[in-house]
């Protein structure tokens, strides 16, 4: 049961991700931008036709591939039973934003981004899932190899 209800963790980001893409690119026109002002976080409609922080532009088909093999690599350990509620969530999160993002790119051939902070590259909320998810996935493995090495040490 709790393999089951852990996969409202990728449901939810690929939701979350698909509904707000589709209001940014229903209410904004590419490069517009909400609030005109200057406030520390805005709203830009951008595309983007490559992975994160723009490397790979124009990577089309490389890309996808890549995600579906980086989606099966993530699927497989998600699975797994036994997992820490840590580690699922972590890998739920980063499988719901690989998905997220593959569903545009396989069926636009581009990713919209809409968040934009000062001087850092616009993003979206599945490239945020991912980003949550690698740090939040790195610390659980480092606190893990810690507590094992006390654990060692200890004996």
């Amino acid at each position: 049961m709790r393999i089951i209800f852990s996969f409202a963790i990728p449901l939810f980001v690929i939701a979350l991700d698909v509904i707000t893409k589709l209001l940014i690119t229903e209410f904004l026109n590419p490069g517009d931008v909400w609030p005109s002002s200057d406030w520390p976080v805005q709203i830009i409609y951008a595309t983007n036709t490559g992975a994160a922080f723009g490397l790979f532009q124009g990577g089309g088909i490389f890309l996808i591939f890549a995600s579906i093999i980086g989606i099966v690599l993530v699927g497989f350990f998600f699975l797994r039973s036994g997992l820490k509620s840590s580690l699922r969530i972590a890998l739920g999160l980063i499988l719901g934003g690989a998905c997220g993002n593959l569903i545009d790119r396989a069926i636009k051939g581009e990713v919209p981004d809409f968040i934009k902070f000062p001087e850092w590259p616009t993003f979206n909320v599945a490239d945020s899932a991912i980003t949550i998810g690698v740090v939040l996935l790195l610390w659980v493995i480092y606190h893990e190899t810690e507590s094992q090495v006390a654990t060692t040490e200890a004996r």
